[in-house]
């Protein structure tokens, strides 16, 4: 039987091993921007600005960094806690997808008319330096495809994995949710991700598969990167605000995406 030490290790160490790579992919492209640019020594700040994908590339080797270093150990959890029974079919997971990537969007709408980003003034550059001027298909490959594969593998493969395998399902979602926020580092994301990270352990647990939280986490990330595009697509459609009518459009199409994974889920029962 693990001590408790070993139980808080166990659970802890996949979000110490994220953060770990995330410096060492930061300091070893920070030496090579200044190399390559012939500015050594220079404030990182004034090398991003200088080469501005290199926020994107450092994340993007941070990300793999972690899934190739985490193969072997990802074996060893299969072994260990098993494999999660795949409970839902294709059709719940594809409606269970637009349901909840809607209600990311929704989630993200709320916190961004709730005034917290005049309290919280750190997403806004962390929010610039992500998206402005960034090469389309890097962006997508970092935060769209490769991100979340990452995350869900970290965050709930591992981290909510564990902590299930010593706890109830509530703690276990709390504790991988909270880990998920503080993950961002900026108080404004830690609200959008813990909400998220509760919703992906709860898809995770009920459906039985990982590939489901991976692609509300894609959908998710995609509707962030195309928010302004979207909202302007809504409002020439509707002749409404833009913001507004977005959010009405995607909130009639994840009400109806509930009803029909909630008719396909009781129908699976009553076939059982």
């Amino acid at each position: 039987m693990p001590t408790k030490r070993q139980i808080v290790w166990d659970i802890l160490y996949p979000f110490v091993f994220i953060l770990l790579c995330i410096v060492i992919a930061s300091v070893a492209g920070i030496i090579i921007a200044g190399v390559v640019t012939g500015q050594r020594g220079t404030d990182p700040d004034v090398l991003i600005k200088t080469v501005p994908h290199m926020t994107l590339l450092i994340t993007l080797a941070a990300y793999v960094i972690a899934l190739a270093a985490q193969y072997r150990v990802l074996k060893n959890d299969r072994l260990r806690l098993g494999v999660p029974e795949r409970k839902w079919g294709a059709a719940g997971i594809v409606f269970a997808c637009i349901m909840c990537v809607c209600a990311a969007f929704l989630w993200s709408s709320l916190i961004e008319v709730s005034g917290l980003q005049e309290i919280f003034t750190l997403y806004t550059s962390v929010a610039e330096a992500s998206f402005e001027g960034q090469n389309i298909f890097l962006l997508i490959l970092t935060t769209v495809i490769v991100g979340p594969v990452c995350e869900e593998v970290i965050f709930r493969v591992m981290v909510f994995r564990r902590a299930r395998h010593y706890m109830s399902l509530v703690p276990a979602m709390l504790i991988s949710s909270v880990l998920f926020g503080v993950y961002h580092l900026n108080m404004i994301q830690l609200i959008y991700a813990f909400g998220l990270g509760m919703l992906f352990s709860w898809m995770y647990e009920k459906s039985g598969t990982i590939l489901l939280p991976v692609l509300i986490h894609m959908g998710a990330n995609l509707l962030a990167v195309f928010s302004v595009p979207l909202q302007d697509a809504a409002g020439r459609l509707t002749g409404a605000d833009g913001a507004a009518a977005a959010c009405a459009i995607l909130a009639v199409t994840g009400a109806v995406s509930l009803v029909i994974l909630i008719i396909l889920i009781k129908k699976r029962r009553r076939t059982e």
